[in-house]
C-alpha cells in the first residue's frame, strides 16, 4: 500500500507539473507580438431605453446644454497588452464625416500618444457651434508598428462592437441631454429644461456631466413639482404653459404633476 500510495504521489505531481508548465506557457504566448489598442466604450441607456442598459461606442453632444461655441471632446483609448517603459504614437483616421472641417469640426491631428508606463490616452476632437443640423463623426483607430487589431471586436449579448470605432455625434440644436431621465423629470422640452435650471439654479453643463448629484434627481424634482401645483392652484390662467407636443394639452407637468379635465386647452385651436 505504501508503495502504491508513493507511486500515485509521484504520477499527479508530474501531471500538476506538465499542466502548471502549460499554463505558463500559454499565458507568455497572450503578450507575444504587438498590444492592441481600442476606444473605451460607455455604459448606457440602449437606443434611448432606460430599461435596457448596454456599452455604446457613441458620445453624443448637444451645443444647447453648453454655454461655448466650442467644446474638446475627449476620446478616451487603453490597450489590450502590457504597458512599456517609453512612448507609443498612434494614429487615428477620420472614416465618416458630415458637416465642414474647420467650420463644425477641428482636423484631427496626425499623430497621438501613448504616455510611457501608462495604459490609456486621451484624444481631443474639437467641435464648434455652427447651425443645428446634426454632424457625425466616426473616428477609426489604424494599426502601426506599435499596436495591431487583432483585438478590435467585443461581443456583448447578440451585438458585436468594433472597438476600433468611435462615433461623435453633436448639434447646436437643444436636445435632451444624458443626465435627464423621464422618471424624475418626465417629457423633455425646451421650456422645461429652462424652468429647471433656473429654479434649481444648475450650470447646464451639468447635464452631460460624468457624474450627476444625487439630489438633482429627487430633491429638485420635488421642488418643482410642488412650484407647479401651486401654480395649477391658481387656475388656468397662473399655470405654467409649454407650447411642447408632449406637454398636456399646452401645460407643463412633472411625475407627479396632474393637469385637471376642467382646463381648457392652453392654446385654443382658433387662436
Amino acid at each position: 500500500m505504501k508503495m502504491y500510495n508513493c507511486s500515485l504521489m509521484i504520477f499527479l505531481l508530474a501531471i500538476g507539473g506538465l499542466l502548471l508548465a502549460s499554463c505558463e506557457k500559454k499565458e507568455v504566448m497572450e503578450y507575444e507580438g504587438l498590444d492592441g489598442i481600442y476606444f473605451d466604450v460607455q455604459y448606457g441607456a440602449a437606443h434611448g431605453d432606460e430599461s435596457v442598459w448596454a456599452r455604446q461606442n457613441y458620445t453624443y453632444v448637444s451645443f444647447g446644454t453648453i454655454e461655448a461655441e466650442e467644446a474638446d471632446i475627449t476620446m478616451k483609448v487603453g490597450i489590450a497588452g502590457s504597458v512599456k517603459d517609453y512612448d507609443r504614437p498612434f494614429r487615428v483616421k477620420l472614416e465618416e464625416a458630415t458637416g465642414e472641417e474647420g467650420v463644425d469640426y477641428a482636423p484631427l491631428e496626425e499623430e497621438y500618444t501613448l504616455p510611457a508606463n501608462k495604459a490609456e490616452a486621451a484624444i481631443p476632437v474639437r467641435i464648434f457651434r455652427h447651425g443645428t443640423a446634426k454632424n457625425k463623426l466616426v473616428l477609426r483607430i489604424v494599426p502601426n508598428e506599435y499596436f495591431t487589431q487583432a483585438l478590435s471586436l467585443k461581443v456583448q449579448d447578440e451585438d458585436t462592437l468594433d472597438m476600433t470605432l468611435k462615433t461623435l455625434i453633436f448639434t447646436s440644436k437643444l436636445t435632451q441631454p444624458k443626465n435627464w431621465y423621464d422618471w424624475a423629470f418626465g417629457y423633455f422640452s425646451e421650456a422645461k429644461y429652462k424652468l429647471v435650471n433656473e429654479l434649481g439654479n444648475m450650470d447646464p453643463e451639468v447635464w452631460n456631466a460624468t457624474s450627476f448629484p444625487s439630489q438633482y434627481y429627487y430633491q429638485l424634482p420635488l421642488f418643482i413639482t410642488n412650484y407647479l401645483n401651486s401654480k395649477i392652484a391658481g387656475g388656468p390662467e397662473s399655470a405654467l404653459k409649454d407650447p411642447d407636443p408632449q406637454s398636456t394639452r399646452g401645460y407643463m407637468t412633472f411625475p407627479d404633476v396632474v393637469i385637471p379635465s376642467s382646463f381648457p386647452d392652453a392654446w385654443p385651436k382658433d387662436e
